[in-house]
């Protein structure tokens, strides 16, 4: 999928979640209105991360301050896709588009 996302945010964004998660194996998904093109200007960017193990919550906690507390000019939503329903994973997996990936995540997910 081709998202709307500018370069430059999303590169913001990835170079955020993976300085807070660190040595984790993970992949980011984002999905919602900057995926299917229908922002706005009152849009906000989801994220969603899918790791092989739930996220704690202090990191995802720290990542969401991380967002609020800089001058990114959008506000981003969070969700740990191990801790949402499976119809509302299924739709994210479908729907979103990654755009980072730890290697060893993929390693280990074959």
């Amino acid at each position: 999928m081709k998202n709307k996302l500018p370069k430059d945010s999303l590169s913001f964004i990835i170079e955020g979640i993976c300085k807070i998660l660190e040595d984790k194996q993970f992949k980011i998904i984002l999905f919602g209105s900057f995926v299917s093109g229908k922002t706005s200007r009152l849009s906000d960017i989801d994220i969603a991360i899918s790791s092989l193990k739930p996220l704690d919550s202090a990191k995802m906690a720290f990542m969401k301050e991380y967002f609020e507390e800089s001058n990114f000019p959008y506000s981003v939503d969070l969700v740990d896709l191990s801790r949402v329903s499976k119809v509302f994973r299924e739709k994210i997996l479908q729907e979103g588009d990654v755009i980072y990936s730890t290697s060893v995540y993929h390693d280990n997910m074959k």
